[in-house]
């Protein structure tokens, strides 16, 4: 179920995630209209550099997701499906969903794992 959420509440999960040495993604999409959207960027990897406004994801290729967060409001939702099938193997929890403002680009992040690594 989504959920309205914000920025402090991520900053909180984001510690904890960093404490735990959390393997995260990063995922932007533009939605260019109702009925289509497209993923522009896909990072996954671990918090390299957090504080109380930016987020900085290092993947193991040297990829990099960054997000400033502080005072935005976000969707949380408990479980995310990727948009793209090469991550199909993959499970997305614990998902923020952040919106940039004057534009149609979204930016979801969460922890993630193989699905076969999964708890559940």
């Amino acid at each position: 179920m989504a959920m309205i959420s914000s920025s402090d509440e991520f900053s909180l999960l984001l510690n904890k995630w960093n404490s735990e040495s959390k393997e995260l993604f990063m995922i932007g999409v533009v939605k260019e209209d109702d009925q289509a959207a497209y993923c522009v960027l896909v990072v996954i990897g671990r918090i390299v550099e957090l504080d109380e406004e930016h987020l900085c994801i290092l993947s193991d290729s040297g990829a990099s997701g960054i997000i400033r967060y502080r005072g935005r409001q976000c969707v949380y939702e408990e479980k995310f499906r990727a948009p793209a099938g090469h991550l199909a193997n993959r499970t997305f929890e614990d998902v923020f969903v952040f919106d940039v403002p004057r534009t149609s680009f979204s930016i979801a992040i969460g922890a993630t794992s193989l699905a076969s690594e999964s708890s559940d």
